[in-house]
């Protein structure tokens, strides 16, 4: 039988990362396989500078997402695949994990639906709402603890790089949810998390 998939997607800082660990302690991996975009950074080689220098990792051209739909077809088929795992500002080789198919396979990251062909693939789709202000604080708070970036830099790739990704390209899929989740809340205190979980059950083998 073919798995389910659940795209799940929203601007960033939005808690698509958390979510997804929620669900993991909840069904555990051999229920839930987990494929994130984030491990599918290109090269910095690759990416795109600015005006001003800075390197855009908010661009759909910032991933692989043909090697990421290919993954995404091989789990879907029940197949094994193997994927480096992603550290931000490391240029030490990557370490790969192994991703065994499951009976739900969760795809997460900004741009999930943005190419056809892996929204092709998407079952039941989730949206985490979050205000700009919020994004931005968390985000900040991230970038300097986790990035060493200073606030400036942070600054200028929020407003200047993820906000427009996120109004050209991810925004209007908040229409298209099958579940609208509210990042103000705790994930789990959200009724539209209960309804979620019960998608989830449904669809898990016993």
């Amino acid at each position: 039988m073919k798995p389910q998939v659940i795209g799940i997607t929203g601007r960033s800082g939005s808690g698509k990362t958390s979510l997804v660990q929620i669900l993991l302690e909840m069904f555990g991996p051999n229920q839930l396989s987990v494929l994130s975009l984030d491990d599918y950074y290109k090269p910095r080689t690759k990416q795109k500078l600015d005006n001003e220098g800075y390197y855009n990792f908010d661009l759909p051209d910032s991933f692989d997402l043909n090697k990421f739909h290919a993954d995404l077809t091989s789990l879907v088929r029940g197949e094994e695949i193997s994927v480096p795992s992603y550290h931000y500002n490391s240029s030490e080789l990557p370490e790969f994990k192994t991703i065994t198919s499951a009976s739900v396979v969760i795809v997460e990251g900004l741009f999930v639906n943005y190419s056809p062909m892996i929204n092709d693939h998407i079952d039941y789709n989730v949206f985490i709402k979050l205000d700009q202000e919020t994004s931005y604080n968390r985000r900040l708070t991230r970038d300097v603890n986790q990035r060493n970036y200073q606030q400036p830099e942070i600054k200028h790739r929020f407003f200047r790089h993820a906000e427009p990704a996120y109004k050209q390209h991810i925004e209007k899929y908040e229409a298209l949810a099958d579940c609208l989740l509210n990042s103000a809340y705790t994930f789990t205190d959200d009724p539209a998390f209960d309804k979620l979980v019960r998608h989830i059950n449904r669809h898990i083998k016993k």
